[in-house]
């Protein structure tokens, strides 16, 4: 239904309300308020765009993107439209559209988007893609962008995700396990094994990745370079019981 027909019954839905109070018939007109003001809220609110929204709440992310297609773009207002790219974009990201989800993206915030953290979320998945394509310059410019929006902190913890990472795990789970994961699981991040003599050690913690990983013994080796690197603000400690006895160079 376009926009002009939703308006043509709404208007004359209000009329009708209007006209039976002044025409004394208070019960017609009260039950005509829900009716007015369900059709005044479909002038002003996509219903699809509406479903769309509480399907991906609810995880139901097939029913929301079947939901998605039937929404015809020109017929939205112009700040539903930058909502319907947003969520578009990120559910070509799931399906490996990289390309197409960053034109999106970018149509999003052409076209305006309401809320602060909104927009954050957009540049901090443009970060992502730019990383994906090795641009790290942009992906930085972005990912500033997503930390001054995000003003209330909702998307702390998935900025930090994007910058950089030391995982300090056993030696045995260091490649297999870790670097394994960081690839399968988060192609678009880079990881680095930081393994070898110290020399090797210290020359691959130079290089500009997400990811840094390393054995619980091979901290002492490069402890000051690692103190150095105040870019790194997330560490993840893989059996910390390894190093639970307070008097061991682990532990220190």
């Amino acid at each position: 239904m376009n926009h002009a027909i939703k308006f043509l019954f709404a208007l004359s839905s209000v009329f009708m309300t209007v006209l039976l109070f002044s025409e004394g018939y208070w019960g017609r007109g009260i039950a005509m308020i829900i009716p007015t003001a369900i059709l005044v809220f479909m002038c002003t609110r996509s219903v699809r765009m509406i479903l769309v929204f509480y399907y991906m709440q609810v995880q139901k992310i097939e029913k929301a993107r079947k939901w998605l297609e039937r929404i015809k773009v020109n017929q939205l207002w112009k700040n539903q439209r930058g909502y319907y790219y947003f969520i578009k974009g990120s559910m070509d990201v799931q399906t490996n559209k990289f390309s197409e989800s960053e034109r999106l993206f970018k149509e999003a915030l052409r076209l305006g988007l309401k809320k602060d953290v909104d927009k954050a979320a957009v540049y901090l998945n443009l970060a992502v893609l730019s990383g994906n394509k090795n641009d790290k310059m942009t992906a930085t410019m972005h990912l500033k962008k997503a930390e001054a929006l995000d003003s209330k902190g909702y998307l702390k913890n998935d900025i930090k995700q994007v910058k950089k990472m030391l995982v300090v795990c056993p030696l045995s789970t260091m490649e297999r396990t870790w670097a394994d994961s960081v690839f399968n699981t988060f192609p678009h991040l880079d990881a680095v094994v930081l393994h070898g003599t110290r020399d090797k050690r210290l020359k691959l913690l130079k290089q500009d990745v997400h990811v840094y990983i390393i054995n619980i013994d091979g901290v002492s080796t490069i402890k000051d370079a690692l103190k150095d690197r105040d870019d790194i603000d997330l560490i993840v400690v893989d059996e910390l019981a390894l190093a639970r006895n307070s008097s061991t160079e682990r532990w220190k």
